[in-house]
């Protein structure tokens, strides 16, 4: 079933964390796409668990055309890798878009912008804000994840 698809997971960026992630995945039998700029590492394009190298640019609305234009099968989405700072705030700002056509778990876009931007040694608002959020937003997961054994489970015990 999956090796019919066209692309199981889909990583942005070469790095030894993308490398980590593409090996793993590759390991397990996923076909791995790559999204990678020319000025990256491209090493990890001739990876042999990487089953394609997507150029990609620069990290803007362009970017999200290019992963929307990846050409999919009609089976479950594919999921999305966000490696990288610019990577998670790039899937984080389109995760209304790339939601159509990925699966992927990230932070609201507020959140994980207070968290990059935060460079300064001190106490920062924006540091408690994210971590607030990002609190919730894991109790929200983690309900959806009990909805959801609750309700494979239900019929079984019932």
């Amino acid at each position: 079933f999956l090796r019919s698809r066209l692309v199981d997971a889909l990583v942005l960026r070469a790095s030894r964390n993308s490398l980590s992630a593409i090996r793993s995945l590759g390991r397990a039998g996923q076909k791995v796409v790559l999204a990678a700029s020319p000025q990256e590492d491209l090493a990890t394009c001739r990876s042999r668990y990487v089953s394609h190298c997507m150029p990609l640019d620069a990290l803007d609305a362009r970017a999200i055309d290019k992963l929307l234009a990846l050409p999919r099968s009609s089976g479950p989405k594919p999921f999305l890798f966000a490696t990288g700072d610019e990577d998670a705030l790039l899937v984080a700002r389109y995760k209304d878009l790339l939601a159509e056509s990925y699966c992927f778990v990230t932070p609201d876009f507020a959140a994980l912008e207070a968290i990059v931007d935060k460079v300064s040694p001190e106490f920062h608002e924006f540091a408690g804000r994210a971590k607030d959020m990002g609190s919730a937003a894991v109790f929200v997961l983690m309900l959806n994840v009990v909805l959801c054994w609750a309700l494979v489970l239900w019929p079984r015990l019932s």
